[in-house]
């Protein structure tokens, strides 16, 4: 990792992680990529490890249970992508943000109806599951309609949220009031549907963990001094730890992640089995700490932002066999410009290039397409 990376990373750990000061969000680093990376060295600093290191043998993979997303409905137009974006800046920062669902058709989007979005310092400000999605709120989550059209409504005042494993439901991290602010650990965490049914409650271990950083079918993901645990919410304890601070992705059994540095390669960890594959660079490309990988709906395809000769930050983009066990380049023009994400059937691969333009990558033809698009700076995405 370049130095002033780290440097920023470990600067960060020394600062409070506020739920809804989106300008210091965006002020900080590289717009998206050392934002997340940042955050994330505050998860990362000043836990207790308590759960032994997972072993295993290495064998292929495959996403046994992996939830399949269902499709939605689209409603007219039908939109293939909803953002998060920028919609307007001053000198000073960042003034205002919205949600827009994207039509790639024609390139066109429309700002939906989501006047209380406050992304922060999140890692997931925007998440789909089931046929609707999940945003950061006001009042800490609210739900929104597949058709994108219904009322919004609060899910609870939680201080930051998740994916979950299970199709229909979000993971909601809840603050404990006497975390100091330096430290911001989470008290408790509910499993909860899109009509705000609570499907699981778990009380946390005191002063341990920040905000969840994805979820498996075991259990929920934290990240602990230089490890990634798994939390079984409703048995109440660690069951599997990585050793790597860095989850790149999480879908339904499989873990990918690397450690500081990446040097050891990529690990894809099936976390069912215990299983642990190493993935190795072509020369082409080496690895880079990140958590904006993207597995496909499957879990035999994973998308990651990857660096080039002379890059300091990731800049590409390789496609990683999982079941094969290779990784290569997607496209030697293609240069990464923010957030990713596969489509709820896997047939396609959405990448922000730059600002206004969205590459769309076909799985099965290997075609790569630009389009156009009339919307702001991008910072999150969700597939429709």
């Amino acid at each position: 990792m370049p130095s002033d990376v780290r440097t920023v990373l470990r600067g960060a750990a020394a600062r409070p992680a506020r739920p809804l000061d989106l300008e210091r969000a965006m002020r900080r680093g590289d717009q998206l990529r050392l934002r997340r990376r940042a955050l994330m060295a505050v998860i990362a600093t000043g836990l207790v490890a308590t759960a032994a290191v997972l072993a295993a043998p290495v064998s292929d993979l495959v996403s046994r249970d992996a939830p399949t997303r269902p499709p939605v409905t689209a409603a007219v137009p039908a939109e293939d992508l909803v953002v998060a974006s920028i919609e307007e800046k001053t000198q000073g920062g960042v003034t205002e943000v919205g949600v827009r669902a994207i039509y790639l058709e024609t390139g066109d989007s429309r700002l939906l109806e989501v006047s209380d979005f406050q992304p922060g310092d999140a890692q997931f400000s925007l998440v789909r599951t089931g046929t609707g999605y999940v945003y950061r709120c006001e009042s800490g989550a609210c739900a929104l309609g597949g058709n994108l059209r219904d009322e919004t409504h609060s899910l609870g005042e939680a201080w930051c949220l998740s994916p979950s494993a299970t199709e229909g439901r979000v993971w909601l991290a809840y603050l404990d009031p006497n975390s100091p602010s330096t430290v911001r650990s989470m008290e408790a965490i509910q499993e909860v549907s899109l009509d705000g049914e609570i499907a699981v409650n778990s009380q946390l271990p005191q002063d341990r963990w920040h905000c969840p950083v994805g979820a498996v079918n075991q259990g929920v993901l934290f990240s602990e001094d230089d490890d990634t645990v798994v939390w079984d919410a409703e048995a109440g304890e660690v069951v599997a730890r990585i050793p790597g601070p860095f989850p790149a992705d999480a879908q339904g059994d499989l873990v990918a992640w690397c450690d500081f540095g990446c040097d050891e390669g990529l690990h894809v960890t099936d976390i069912a089995t215990g299983e642990d594959v190493t993935i190795e660079s072509d020369g082409a490309f080496r690895w880079a700490e990140t958590f904006d990988g993207t597995f496909s709906p499957d879990g035999s395809l994973l998308a990651l932002p990857v660096m080039t000769e002379g890059a300091e930050l990731p800049n590409r983009v390789a496609l990683v066999d999982v079941e094969q066990r290779t990784a290569r380049l997607l496209h030697d023009d293609l240069r990464i410009g923010g957030p990713m994400d596969w489509s709820s059937s896997g047939e396609r691969l959405f990448i922000v290039v730059g600002n206004g333009r969205i590459a769309v990558y076909d799985a099965a033809s290997g075609e790569l397409q630009e389009v156009a698009v009339d919307a702001p700076e991008i910072f999150d995405m969700a597939t429709r």
